[in-house]
């Protein structure tokens, strides 16, 4: 500690092992989780480890008021794509009027790679 204070100027603290106030701010997530899991196993909590991905996933994606974003959009910068938006794509994609044969997918595309790279050189 004596070195922490003299090299970087940091000074120590010492506190209680429970502090009520700061302890509150850690333990309210927890709550929520503890709250997830009870609904998740229908308070069946013997089950917990099988609703625990589930669960931590669902608190990850879950946007907080405190940051404006979800602790997910923190760490990957963007927005993660839940099993609903894969539903919702695909009535979006428009389904094509002939289906292609691999051969012939596999000619085409080698065509069109041909006249890309002679157009290059």
């Amino acid at each position: 500690m004596k070195w922490l204070s003299e090299k970087y100027g940091v000074k120590g603290v010492t506190i209680s092992p429970y502090n009520s106030q700061v302890n509150g701010t850690i333990e309210c997530p927890h709550w929520d989780v503890w709250q997830m899991l009870f609904k998740a196993t229908a308070g069946d909590l013997k089950k917990w480890y099988w609703q625990l991905h589930h669960v931590m996933w669902a608190d990850r994606i879950t946007i907080r008021k405190g940051t404006g974003c979800s602790p997910y959009f923190m760490v990957m910068g963007g927005h993660p794509t839940i099993p609903l938006d894969i539903i919702e794509a695909t009535w979006l994609v428009v389904e094509p009027e002939t289906v292609r044969h691999s051969e012939n997918h596999m000619t085409q595309a080698l065509i069109t790679h041909m006249m890309i790279a002679t157009r290059s050189v």
